[in-house]
């Protein structure tokens, strides 16, 4: 179940521009859904600006 909230290509295939990180696999532990309140939140919010500025014109 988890796994098809995390479709990346059946997002996309609908026109959107998704792009799923895990975050253990990058290195990042130990966040949740409350993205603002991790200690780490500064590494986070880096990856979400690179996102942004790879993504989005």
């Amino acid at each position: 179940m988890r796994q098809t909230c995390y479709d990346e290509a059946a997002y996309n295939a609908q026109g959107g521009n998704c792009t799923v990180i895990g975050l253990p696999q990058e290195g990042i532990t130990g966040n949740d859904h409350f993205m603002f309140q991790d200690l780490n939140n500064d590494i986070i919010a880096q990856h979400i600006q690179s996102w942004i500025d790879t993504n989005v014109a």
